[in-house]
């Protein structure tokens, strides 16, 4: 009997501390796990940002071939970017201000199907749609607006929208001017006859008489000062 009460006051006695070393042992544990967590969080957050500003800057300055490439790299390698809207968003006003509408066509299409649902993604197709006017396409554009007024009526472009599709059907109903007739060019003049000079003769004395004025002393009677 005494045996059991001290094997009992012993446990009593260890086991808080078992009980205290072994959640110590837990949370000691979890710490580390919840900062492996947080770290590769932080430490993306942080590389995504340095890659994107690392572009954008770039294209702030308006120095857009080395913002294309770096803005392009970001694109490709964070497919799940903080920043990818406003990447791609630039890469296409890169490409429109170079009037390489078709590529800056094939980065707005890109942003709306992949943002379909924001106001970003919205503004980028509604760009596209406008390459695609600039580049003649009027019906591929008025198919586009015509999208976004009847599945975004909410958005701010809804009403910008609707006034370009009209546009383009005022642009496609309305009949082409006749060309111009083509005027002949007009006849080449002959230049003028050339006028004959009078030759000049010397008399033997030394006076200089023209031709003519020979021929008017002869009809004269032939009357010559002599000295």
């Amino acid at each position: 009997m005494k045996l059991i009460k001290i094997t009992i006051l012993t446990l009593l006695f260890f086991a808080p501390q078992v009980f205290a070393q072994t959640d110590g042992e837990d949370q000691g544990a979890a710490s580390p796990g919840a900062k492996k967590t947080e770290a590769p969080s932080n430490y993306e957050k942080i590389a995504d940002d340095t890659r994107f500003y690392n572009g954008y800057h770039f294209y702030e300055m308006k120095m857009y071939p080395k913002a294309s490439v770096l803005l392009s790299e970001y694109v490709e390698v964070y497919s799940n970017g903080i920043h990818r809207k406003e990447a791609i968003m630039a890469l296409g006003n890169i490409e429109f201000t170079k009037r390489n509408y078709s590529r800056a066509a094939d980065f707005y299409t890109m942003l709306f199907e992949e943002f379909s649902a924001d106001e970003e993604g919205v503004e980028a197709y509604y760009r596209a749609a406008i390459c695609y006017q600039k580049m003649g396409f009027t019906d591929r554009s008025e198919r586009i607006f015509t999208e976004i007024v009847e599945r975004y009526p909410q958005s701010r472009l809804a009403e910008s929208a609707k006034m370009q599709r009209n546009l383009d059907g005022f642009m496609k109903s309305s009949p082409q001017a006749p060309a111009a007739p083509v005027q002949p060019a007009p006849a080449l003049k002959a230049p003028p006859a050339p006028v004959e000079q009078p030759t000049i003769k010397i008399a033997p004395d030394g006076e200089q008489k023209s031709a003519e004025q020979k021929d008017q002393g002869g009809a004269d009677g032939g009357n010559t000062l002599t000295q």
